[in-house]
């Protein structure tokens, strides 16, 4: 189960849990369909009538995972993909055993984390692996068929159904978009305790969308995280998928999502 990020608090976290489930099932009711209660798999939340899944986004920064050195080691499909896995495990393996002979000494460990950081970066860089890595990461595997996003500005516990507007695109397409228009790069000092390479970067020109980084605190001691900026990652889509629809109110659908959903 995912931890609570740095600095939230329980009742946060526990907030955040809510509004996704409400968000499910008032997305659900827009499009005439059902939420996946059986939980199947995390990622496809929503079914329509004609049985196709919707992984439904909320909130500020989406978590896209938080990976402990077994889950990654062991994940069939992670380590399918090239190399991936072994840097990911790789980056964890630059930690000492404990958090506190990492505090003794913080700048050898930050030295130590440069070069698997550098090699998962190189790694990504690659085509086919990015394509199956952002496939993994958003829709299992191309197990979920549809991407509805709730624009982070709606209040997410308190808003009404109607004041709901859930942007909708296609899986593929956007995995294609993600590919030809993130660039992957290293994490590069901005203050004089930092240190270049410490975290893999998605950008879009000069715009941060997300990373992956190695996690220190101490409830994810060990542990890869890789979040996305909601708002960020919309405009980007938006922009490149400029055809839209509305097949029903409060829905708006997106380039081959338009002709593909049936609602």
């Amino acid at each position: 189960m995912s931890q609570p990020e740095k600095g939230m608090s329980s009742s946060q976290a526990s907030e955040k849990k809510i509004a996704g489930h409400i968000n499910e099932y008032d997305y659900a009711e827009l499009i005439g369909g059902n939420v996946n209660v059986a939980g199947i798999t995390r990622k496809k939340d929503v079914f329509d009538s004609l049985g196709m899944s919707h992984s439904v986004k909320s909130g500020k920064k989406w978590q896209m995972f938080l990976y402990s050195r077994t889950r990654l080691a062991t994940n069939t499909i992670l380590k399918g993909m090239g190399n991936l896995s072994n840097q990911l495990v790789a980056c964890i393996d630059s930690l000492p055993s404990n958090r506190a002979m990492r505090e003794e000494n913080p700048i050898h460990y930050k030295e130590s984390l440069q070069k698997p950081m550098r090699e998962l970066s190189q790694e990504l860089q690659n085509t086919n692996i990015l394509e199956a890595f952002f496939m993994k990461v958003f829709f299992e595997a191309g197990e979920v068929d549809f991407l509805a996003i709730l624009p982070s500005n709606i209040n997410q516990v308190n808003a009404h159904i109607d004041q709901k507007e859930f942007h909708v695109f296609d899986a593929s397409e956007c995995v294609s978009i993600f590919c030809d228009g993130m660039v992957v790069c290293n994490s590069k000092k901005r203050a004089r305790n930092q240190m270049d390479d410490q975290k893999v970067i998605f950008r879009n020109s000069n715009i941060q969308l997300g990373e992956i980084e190695l996690r220190t605190d101490p409830s994810n001691w060990g542990r890869m995280k890789m979040w996305l900026d909601s708002k960020k990652v919309l405009c980007f889509l938006q922009e490149r998928i400029p055809e839209a629809a509305n097949p029903r109110p409060q829905i708006i659908t997106y380039g081959k999502a338009i002709k593909k959903i049936r609602l």
